[in-house]
Order: structure tokens, then C-alpha cells, then sequence
């Protein structure tokens, strides 16, 4: 068993900071209720960026494990794709862990990309195109390819992505920070699912599927 634990990201430290500081100069002047206030929104950073103890069972690491907590909303047959056989779609929201981890055992990271951008909401025709998003492709020692997309739906802080393309990373090692995110993962053709549409998936727990 693996125990990765650690109260909150590192990355809310400038968040929560601020927030106590100005929590901490409102109260010196008198400004109670706007001190509460304050002290609400450094709480509320904690939650978000919350980065709760994992214990990781061994026996998955031949198997996809969930690179973040949410829903599938998506299984998709990608036809006349090469390279990729299906795709799945995860909703993350402020409820569930921001926290992103790494999916596959011994993987490298192939690529990184991340665009920031606006923070609108679902409903806009213009979402998928202008708002902040990031992608990266891990790839484990046996080949198998997976690419990894992350869209930011309205959120409170950005997109994080903590690697670099050729690095190598252990399954379930942090990559990254995404609070109220809409995930897609694309897997190769030789994937099986443990999953299906509806399912909860919590974060380096939940087994995805495996590659046959």
C-alpha cells in the first residue's frame, strides 16, 4: 500500500496566505463581518484544493486508474481514428477533489500543453474553444498510449499542470490541480472498460479498465 498524503496542495498556499492575511488586517481595524468573510474564502480555498491521504492498492497497477475524482457522462467508439480506439468523458465540480494524479504505472510524459483562457460556463456555444484547458499524453513502459484533456468550466482558480514532457512519473503521483473541470480521456483500440456511464470514479482509486 501507498500512502500519498498531504492536507492541501501546495498551490493553495498563496491562495489561503492571502486570504488570512486579509482576514488578519480586517479584524485589526474592526472590520469583523468582512473578516469572516475572508476567513470563509481561505477555508474555502483548503476545500479546493484538499489533498486527501490515498492508499493504493498494488494489485490495479496494470490497469487505468481514475486521474481524477468525478462522473462519467461519456463512453465513445472513435471511428476511423488511429490512434485512438475510445474516448471517456469525466464532470468534475467544486465537490469533488481538484487534485489530478497519474493514471498508468512507469509512465512518461509524451507532451504537455496548456491554454489559458476564460472561465465561462457550460451553457455557452463559445465554452469549448475559449475556455482555459490543458492536455498531456502519458505513455507506459509496455507502449500503450493514453492522452489525457482537461477543459476548466467556471472555477475559482486555474488549470496547474506540474510536468514537463519526458518526465517520468509514478502511478498516482500529483501532475496537476483542476477544480471544476470537464475531462476527456482518449484510450487505444486494445482497452477494456470497468466502467460505464454513470459511474463514480474517485481519484487513484477507482480502476478505469486495462489494457488487454
Amino acid at each position: 500500500m501507498k500512502n500519498n498524503f498531504s492536507f492541501v496542495h501546495t498551490k493553495s498556499w498563496p491562495y489561503i496566505g492571502y486570504a488570512l492575511a486579509v482576514t488578519f488586517v480586517l479584524w485589526i481595524i474592526g472590520l469583523e463581518f468582512l473578516g469572516f468573510l475572508a476567513l470563509a474564502c481561505a477555508l474555502v480555498y483548503a476545500y479546493v484544493f484538499r489533498q486527501p491521504n490515498i492508499f493504493f492498492d498494488y494489485s490495479k497497477a496494470k490497469g487505468l486508474l481514475a486521474p481524477l475524482e468525478g462522473e462519467v457522462v461519456a463512453i465513445t467508439e472513435l471511428q476511423d481514428n488511429q490512434e485512438y480506439g475510445y474516448s471517456v468523458t469525466i464532470e468534475g465540480s467544486f465537490q469533488t477533489e481538484s487534485i489530478l494524479r497519474v493514471p498508468m504505472k512507469n509512465a512518461t510524459v509524451m507532451s504537455v500543453t496548456l491554454q489559458r483562457g476564460t472561465r465561462l460556463a457550460e451553457i455557452s456555444p463559445l465554452f469549448p474553444y475559449l475556455n482555459e484547458q490543458g492536455s498531456v499524453v502519458f505513455q507506459d513502459n509496455e507502449g500503450h498510449t493514453i492522452l489525457v484533456e482537461h477543459l476548466l468550466k467556471k472555477s475559482i482558480i486555474p488549470l496547474f499542470l506540474e510536468v514537463q514532457e519526458g518526465f517520468k512519473v509514478e502511478q498516482n503521483s500529483v501532475y496537476g490541480v483542476g477544480a471544476n473541470t470537464k475531462t476527456t480521456l482518449y484510450l487505444p483500440h486494445n482497452f477494456h472498460f470497468d466502467v460505464k456511464v454513470g459511474s463514480t470514479l474517485y481519484c487513484g482509486q477507482t480502476l478505469i479498465g486495462h489494457f488487454a
